[in-house]
């Protein structure tokens, strides 16, 4: 039985609340997230770190401080400078170009999720 991989994750959130509940989920799986942003212009400047920093999960809301991080291009700049990484939808509307969105209603299926796509990745 190979050992299963932790996620090194970015959550991008702008609600205290659902971060709060997306943490204690993580932390059940005994992921780490490395970081919490919740305005456009910093998680888009963000995306040249992860490599960097491990990055091979990022939580995605869309509305958050400062616009609309999709239509910003974070999806798009993500894939382009760390095309590793696994980008999981966790916005009250569903995002279609993530690998997985689970909306706020699915949240708590996350670390089965994680599980999944970094199996898939390996």
């Amino acid at each position: 039985m190979s050992e299963i991989e932790k996620a090194v994750i970015v959550l991008i959130e702008d609600d205290a609340e659902n971060a709060r509940k997306i943490r204690d989920i993580l932390h059940q799986g005994g992921h780490a997230i490395i970081e919490e942003l919740c305005w456009v212009a910093t998680a888009m400047n963000a995306v040249d770190t992860f490599e960097e920093l491990g990055v091979n999960v990022v939580l995605l809301d869309r509305d958050i401080f400062g616009g609309n991080i999709v239509d910003a291009g974070f999806i798009s700049r993500t894939r382009e400078f760390a095309p590793g990484v696994r980008i999981i939808g966790t916005a009250a509307d569903p995002i279609e170009e993530v690998d997985v969105d689970l909306t706020k209603k699915g949240i708590e299926k996350l670390n089965e999720v994680i599980t999944i796509l970094l199996d898939k990745k390996g």
